[in-house]
């Protein structure tokens, strides 16, 4: 599996697996009922601790985008009629992550404007 960990990043560990593979699950990178590897293995491969791999399959079982096997593991969930809103709520969320930011750094309505349309433009 083709994950990157970023250690000295200020995102937790989890959240940058569950980040990663939710993205691979949402692009179709990883298939419907394709199996996951075991949390001990990926924690193995990434130099994690296994209640960090864990942590993470946890949080993307509770948003649906994987489901366990009794006795066989983690596969990835059909979400086909989901991803959309998925993605949408994941956009929301970085928006407004965005926006608490610049209003900290004392912008307002119109100058947050302007900087999300030339993004939208520069992409």
């Amino acid at each position: 599996m083709n994950l990157r960990i970023e250690p000295l990043s200020e995102i937790p560990i989890y959240r940058q697996i569950a980040s990663q593979l939710k993205d691979m699950i949402l692009s179709g990178t990883l298939a419907i009922d394709e199996p996951l590897p075991s949390s001990r293995n990926l924690a193995i491969e990434l130099k994690v601790n296994m209640l960090t791999v864990q942590k993470a399959f946890k949080e993307l079982n509770e948003e649906e985008l994987i489901y366990y096997r009794r006795g066989e593991g983690a596969f990835v969930s059909n979400i086909k009629n989901k991803s959309k809103k998925i993605c949408e709520d994941e956009i929301t969320n970085q928006f407004r992550s965005s926006i608490q930011k610049a209003i900290l750094y004392g912008l307002n309505d119109k100058e947050i404007g302007a900087l999300f349309e030339r993004a939208r433009k520069e992409s």
